[in-house]
């Protein structure tokens, strides 16, 4: 699967297209800024790619958030980012930093309002992986949760239920110390995501987890 990756990155950039609005997408194809960062991106994810662990890829291009293992697809869901271009622009820059860092681990997630679940086929092949039960995971449908990085960066993800929180106070706490976390750095991104597709990702954005952001 690994060299799977690289084959498709190397055929990705490689790729020749015809005609004045292709000639464009070539130009872009052979900025070298663009090519470094393409490679840099690439041997991330190779790194990622060598053992069994899930990771976490944003792709800010597409507009995917993708869960894989050994470079395959196990889950992958589009979404739509509240608050902008400028918003999207900032999280990605904070995210990489001056030291230009592709992958990150979770630190934290937070749950703030669910309802109850109902099934997702998709779970049983991440349960397994992720070494706990169907029963378990199947548990709440969150309405609003959030992830966050070191430096200040938080992840929020709205769906379109209407749930209730588990904690009221706790969820004031979290809040609170996410406002400290941030202290005028770091960037905070929202984005909507459907109820029952958020659950998989949800329960898979554990701490710890590494997440490679895709540029763009």
């Amino acid at each position: 699967m690994v060299f799977l990756l690289l084959a498709a990155a190397l055929s990705g950039c490689g790729g020749r297209e015809k005609g004045g609005a292709e000639g464009e997408k070539q130009g872009e194809r052979d900025d070298p800024a663009r090519l470094r960062l393409e490679y840099s991106v690439l041997k991330s994810e190779l790194e990622l790619a060598k053992n069994d662990s899930l990771y976490l890829v944003i792709d800010m291009p597409a507009g995917l958030f993708v869960i894989k293992q050994r470079g395959a697809v196990l889950w992958e869901h589009p979404v739509e980012v509240v608050g902008g271009e400028s918003g999207r622009r900032k999280f990605v820059d904070s995210f990489t930093g001056k030291n230009r860092l592709y992958v990150r681990k979770v630190q934290d997630t937070h749950l703030y309002a669910f309802t109850e679940q109902s099934p997702d086929s998709v779970l049983k092949i991440v349960s397994e992986t992720v070494r706990t039960t169907i029963e378990r995971m199947q548990r709440v449908v969150p309405e609003r949760f959030d992830i966050t990085w070191g430096d200040g960066l938080i992840l929020e993800i709205v769906t379109e239920i209407k749930g209730r929180p588990e904690s009221r106070f706790s969820n004031l706490i979290t809040s609170i110390r996410r406002s400290f976390q941030r202290q005028g750095r770091g960037a905070k991104l929202v984005v909507r995501m459907d109820a029952k597709r958020s659950v998989t990702f949800y329960r898979v954005a554990v701490r710890g987890l590494p997440t490679l952001i895709i540029p763009g």
